[in-house]
């Protein structure tokens, strides 16, 4: 029953505090054997059991949670127009956040210049695990980045660069994967979502049953690649594309965290948005997930949520329009980085307690 462990830890850390009857009925194990697990993790330090503050009459559980000072992690998220550095304790709170402008001219050199920085916390704050969110594919059996927003690290193996001078194990995630993690590590009761990142370009992320999808080859969530009668998602999705009229209007470079705050682009956002409602009904039928939740490095305006809502309502049949919620991000950090430090923990969660 050890081998329970390390996914009774990950059980805790998702739900910021449960009890020992939870975390009984979850793995399907007696209430005897769950005090004795509990009291392994206790042992090791990782976890702590409280007085609940509940009123009432009757003894009331006590409540277990991770201890937050028992670890910290690093996050990295690497997007096409900078860098963000952030640790966070076992709590998830944030301590420090860095940013690095994206070097293009010598890629390896940018990758070392991140290396430094991240080395450096690493050693200040006794950093456990690095987790990095990609953006682009990460192959799974060789590590090598493609189809990336920064096109000058395609091609490179990034983790391997990254790996060779940061004192602590790095764990790569393709960023629209990160950002699905962490809508579903901050979500109650949620264990089926589809992600939708805008970005440079779009992609998706899948938790299927409580478990991210990436499939065989780290490939899974690609759906920019996927065609329909108007052309590939990708063509007509990526906030690129709409940066390119954006930034021939205004007579300057915009970046994506700006896109949504552009005044005078409505036009151009109403055509986007109900492409990607258009795009959300193949991956609906084929998912069924309950809930799509639309992510952005940026806070994305209610109105732009509404318009695909609407759309996707009016265009699909019942019952696949009402069984379907379209929501914006109830983050508050940075979805990817959140999400890589999220993915680092349970990485190291299963090294650590590793049998």
């Amino acid at each position: 029953m050890e081998n329970n462990l390390p996914k009774i830890l990950w059980f805790i850390f998702k739900s910021k505090e449960t009890t020992r009857q939870r975390i009984s009925e979850n793995f399907k194990i007696s209430s005897s054997m769950a005090t004795v697990l509990v009291g392994k993790l206790k042992e090791r330090n990782f976890i702590k059991e409280s007085p609940s503050k509940k009123s009432g009459v009757g003894r009331s559980p006590n409540l277990i949670t991770v201890k937050p000072e028992v670890a910290t992690f690093c996050g990295i998220d690497m997007s096409a127009y900078k860098v963000k550095i952030a640790i966070y304790n076992f709590g998830m709170k944030k301590i420090i956040e860095e940013t690095l402008d994206v070097e293009r001219k010598d890629p390896k050199k940018f990758l070392i210049r991140i290396s430094r920085s991240v080395s450096s916390l690493c050693y200040e704050y006794e950093v456990k695990a690095v987790g990095v969110a990609l953006p682009g594919i990460l192959e799974s059996r060789t590590g090598v980045l493609t189809n990336s927003a920064i096109e000058e690290l395609e091609g490179l193996d990034v983790l391997g660069v990254l790996r060779a001078s940061i004192p602590a194990p790095v764990f790569g995630i393709n960023d629209a994967n990160a950002a699905t993690l962490a809508e579903y590590h901050v979500r109650e009761g949620e264990k089926n979502i589809l992600g939708v990142f805008i970005s440079k370009g779009i992609g998706a992320g899948m938790i299927m049953n409580g478990e991210l999808m990436t499939g065989a080859n780290g490939y899974a969530g690609e759906f920019g690649n996927m065609r329909f009668e108007k052309g590939r998602v990708d063509e007509l999705l990526s906030g690129e594309r709409i940066l390119e009229k954006v930034e021939k209007r205004y007579g300057r470079e915009i970046d994506i965290e700006e896109m949504f705050t552009c005044e005078g682009i409505e036009n151009e956002l109403k055509e986007f948005g109900k492409n990607l409602a258009d795009a959300l009904m193949n991956l609906v039928f084929l998912l069924d997930p309950g809930l799509v939740v639309i992510l952005s490095r940026s806070k994305i305006p209610d109105h732009f949520i509404e318009l695909v809502r609407d759309r996707f309502e009016e265009s699909l049949d019942y019952p696949f329009n009402k069984g379907t919620r379209i929501e914006k991000s109830i983050l508050k950090d940075d979805p990817p980085i959140y999400g890589a430090v999220i993915f680092a923990i349970r990485r190291w969660i299963e090294e650590v307690l590793k049998l």
